[in-house]
């Protein structure tokens, strides 16, 4: 009998796919943890680039809103001046007036007391034209300020004129009083003006200010405006140049003073070549009876702070340091003429004569203790005098002023009556301090 062998048993193709998937995990795990970080990563990268599309977005909208926030907020009158050379002579190029209007340019250093019992920091030009005088940018700049000025005549306010403010380079600033008309009047904000009624300037009168920032950027040679003689036949154009970069005398307590004198500068030194030359020899003094005449001793364009330290000479105040001193009428001037500075002046305020202000002019002496230069008193413990019986004077009060240097910064004045005595004695001096 034939044996019969078992038949052959077969798997199943479930666990046969079974087995061979285990097979190949166990054989190729590394490749399947690969492929499995390889697809975070791609599905991390896709998430990332979304997330960077909207913070884009975002940032983008936050940045738009952000300069369109700062364009609203931004101060159109902010200028971005360049830096001005170290040597500034010949920055300006053109005329600021021609010199066929000009018959005299009054020097720094002018005085009218009380406002301008020390020398003043600008000039001024005279002329016997009869018409309108054009006056012109003399250099590239940028017209940033203007001030329109109105005087109280009959209990009310009659527009004047403008003082107009050119910056030519950051520090640089050449400005003028006595404008007419302004060229770019029409231009001004209300909205941009900080304005003040009552302003006392002593003897000159009573006055209201509109001060408006401005930005208007000009050429050398463009017509800015026009001034012209006034009612009384004189011309109220004056010049200023200060120059914030230069640094201010270390001998002279500024806090005196409130009108940026220690920077100023001469205007016409700012010119250069053919310009400066011609309005140089227009510096001196001009009427009608005399003509022309230069002024010829230096600095030609004139001194605006005459202080010698150790003698009387310069300015000096009738208290501590306060801007309000010299337009109160407290203070006495012993300088020299700006026209003819041979000749000594007295500036006087007016504290010591009862508030009567007085300017003296005196040839000086060179010996004794009558009319001596005030740059040769010292103190030295005499007393000095100034005959004011016979000098020139702008005041009706004669007498004359007595005067004690105590120390560098002290100083006794009096004044007193009659001709100078050899040998003065004081009765109730003021003390002036500088």
């Amino acid at each position: 009998m034939k044996v019969l062998k078992p038949s052959k048993t077969y798997e199943s193709t479930d666990i046969k796919s079974k087995k061979t998937l285990k097979l190949y995990i166990s054989k190729y795990w590394w490749a399947i943890a690969l492929l499995v970080v390889l697809a975070i990563y791609i599905f991390m990268f896709i998430q990332s680039q979304k997330v960077e599309k909207t913070d884009t977005k975002n940032n983008k909208e936050t940045a738009a809103l952000e300069a369109k926030k700062q364009l609203e907020n931004a101060d159109p009158y902010k200028i971005n001046y360049p830096t001005c050379p170290a040597n500034v002579s010949g920055i300006l190029t053109s005329p600021i007036v021609e010199t066929k209007y000009i018959r005299a340019i009054r020097p720094n250093g002018a005085f009218n007391p009380p406002g301008h019992t020390s020398p003043v920091d600008h000039a001024t030009f005279m002329t016997d034209y009869t018409g309108k005088i054009p006056i012109y940018s003399p250099a590239d700049g940028w017209i940033d300020r203007v001030i329109t000025v109105s005087w109280m005549e009959n209990g009310k306010y009659i527009p004047s004129g403008f003082r107009i403010y050119e910056t030519i380079c950051d520090g640089l600033i050449i400005s003028a009083g006595g404008y007419k008309e302004f060229m770019f009047e029409n231009e001004l904000d209300k909205t941009k003006a900080t304005c003040q009624e009552g302003i006392n300037k002593s003897n000159e009168g009573t006055s209201a200010n509109c001060d408006y920032k401005f930005n208007k950027a000009v050429k050398a040679g463009d017509l800015i405006g026009y001034t012209s003689l006034d009612e009384n036949g004189t011309i109220p154009f004056e010049w200023w140049a200060n120059n914030y970069n230069q640094t201010p005398r270390a001998d002279v307590n500024w806090s005196y003073y409130n009108d940026g004198s220690q920077y100023a500068t001469c205007l016409f030194d700012l010119y250069s070549g053919s310009l400066k030359t011609d309005y140089y020899k227009l510096l001196g003094h001009f009427d009608t009876q005399n003509g022309f005449v230069p002024r010829t001793i230096k600095p030609y364009c004139g001194e605006i702070n005459q202080n010698i330290v150790g003698t009387i000479q310069g300015m000096w105040f009738g208290g501590p340091p306060s801007e309000s001193q010299e337009m109160s009428g407290a203070g006495i001037a012993f300088i020299h003429d700006e026209f003819d500075p041979s000749k000594v002046v007295l500036s006087i305020g007016g504290n010591i004569a009862s508030g009567q202000r007085n300017i003296a002019w005196i040839s000086p002496k060179t010996s004794g203790t009558i009319d001596r230069d005030p740059s040769a008193i010292t103190a030295d413990g005499k007393i000095y005098c100034y005959d004011l019986e016979n000098s020139i004077r702008t005041s009706d009060w004669k007498g004359k002023v007595i005067t004690q240097l105590v120390d560098n910064t002290h100083l006794l004045v009096e004044k007193g009556s009659g001709a100078c005595l050899a040998s003065e004695n004081f009765s109730n001096p003021f003390n002036f301090e500088r």
